[in-house]
């Protein structure tokens, strides 16, 4: 049966939520978890602050913290809605929800409402970190999050694509606006192809199409093909210590699930 407090208390419905969908029982569930988080996400920032030469400033990780937040409570509002008020407009066989019991609809209306309360007063509190342009994406964001739970079928994998590409680079879009536009449009077409696989993966699982249901051994390699490439070709510019320590990270990262990965595949093949 589903708290109530879930839907009144920011972030708690989120995380439910990651655990049920993906099994975070366990430590090593949750350090795989986890790592797919960076790949997938953290680096953007880590990008960004690196070219830029911002990683020394200890406010901007406090405005990072906070923005990283923000969205998170307004990329939950969609979940809510995907999840409870949009399951009732999809197909039944595609269904994406937390819970399989029918929530009430005003405690949906209600978690909705004051997750955007809270980020519009964060927001107004601090407009100084939140500029236009940052607060169009997040309005942004939330609009194809509610149309894609009233889409149906085959349409909601554009929303699906558009979502992943905007919740990895939305909460640090304002960490590119000095940099030049080259830098951006690198790590955009980077999580483009990222956003990629998983929108392959949600289409095979959810609506059926005859591709494959996971590419998790795929997502990896190209995740590690990606970050080497964006930080090797910004280290042709800035030779930097920071920079060069976090390449020698995804050597060593590269090594290691290669070798997981090899070992996994000779369990399957001698017991098979």
């Amino acid at each position: 049966m589903a708290s109530k407090l879930e839907f009144f208390i920011p972030l708690w419905y989120a995380v439910r939520r990651e655990v049920l969908r993906f099994g975070l029982t366990n430590l090593s569930s949750s350090i795989r978890y986890f790592s797919l988080l960076v790949l997938m996400y953290l680096w953007v920032p880590a990008y960004a602050l690196l070219v830029g030469q911002t990683y020394a400033e200890a406010l901007i990780y406090v405005r990072l913290a906070i923005g990283i937040l923000t969205f998170a409570v307004l990329y939950e509002a969609g979940y809510i809605f995907t999840d409870t008020i949009g399951s009732r407009l999809e197909w039944r066989d595609a269904m994406n929800t937390v819970y399989q019991e029918e929530i009430p609809l005003w405690l949906s209306i209600a978690g909705i409402c004051i997750r955007i309360a809270l980020v519009g007063i964060v927001m107004v509190g601090l407009r100084g970190w939140f500029p236009r342009a940052m607060q169009a994406y997040y309005l942004i964001v939330l609009l194809i999050f509610f149309i894609h739970g009233c889409l149906n079928g085959a349409l909601r994998v554009v929303t699906f694509f558009t979502l992943r590409v905007l919740k990895g680079y939305a909460p640090y879009a304002w960490l590119f606006s000095t940099l030049p536009a080259y830098h951006a449009s690198l790590v955009i077409t980077a999580l483009c192809g990222v956003s990629a696989f998983y929108t392959i993966e949600y289409g095979t699982r959810k609506l059926g199409f005859p591709l494959r249901k996971n590419l998790y051994d795929e997502r990896h390699s190209y995740f590690r093909f990606v970050l080497v490439l964006c930080f090797t070709l910004t280290g042709v510019f800035l030779l930097d210590v920071p920079l060069s320590a976090f390449l020698v990270f995804m050597l060593v990262y590269s090594i290691h699930h290669l070798l997981l990965s090899s070992t996994k595949r000779l369990k399957r093949s001698a017991s098979g």
